[in-house]
Formats: C-alpha cells, sequence, structure tokens
C-alpha cells in the first residue's frame, strides 16, 4: 500500500515541528528547494530558475532593448542569468 503525501504550500511560513522538517527537506520532491525553519516554522522556497526561466527573460530583455532602439535611447538591458548546476550527492 502506498503512503499518501501531501504537497506543503510554499512561500509561506508554515507550522512545523523539528522532526517534521528533517523528514520534509530528505523528501525527493523538495530536493531544489530552499528550506528555512525558523520559531516552529518551516519555510520552502522552490527557486524559478533554468532554461525556461532564463527563456522568459531573455524575450523580455530584447523587447526593452527593441523599444530603446525604436525611441532611439541608449539602453543596454541584460538580465538573462540562469542556474545550470546540477548537484552532486
Amino acid at each position: 500500500m502506498s503512503e499518501l503525501q501531501i504537497k506543503l504550500p510554499t512561500d509561506t511560513w508554515v507550522d512545523c515541528t523539528w522532526d517534521k522538517f528533517i523528514q520534509t527537506i530528505e523528501d525527493p520532491l523538495y530536493e531544489k528547494a530552499k528550506s528555512y525553519y525558523h520559531n516552529v516554522q518551516l519555510r520552502i522556497e522552490m527557486s524559478p530558475v533554468g532554461p525556461d526561466h532564463s527563456r522568459d527573460n531573455g524575450i523580455i530583455v530584447i523587447l526593452i532593448n527593441l523599444f530603446g532602439i525604436a525611441k532611439g535611447y541608449s539602453v543596454v538591458v541584460n538580465w538573462t542569468i540562469s542556474g545550470y548546476a546540477k548537484s552532486i550527492t
């Protein structure tokens, strides 16, 4: 019989015991998440980095630069930063 897993809300503080916090951060579902524990509360942040996020930012950068060119502004915007690091376990 499989165990039912409940996905915790992200980007908000949730009441949690220390043992539950340790159990949660060891879960493969939250492998790439940033986890915090403070005053008997847990916070999990899922970071939107990677190639898809970088592509979205790239479109915005191109549009801002094209707008600057059309208006005659000297705009140089380059925000395309993304994380491609693979963790070693």
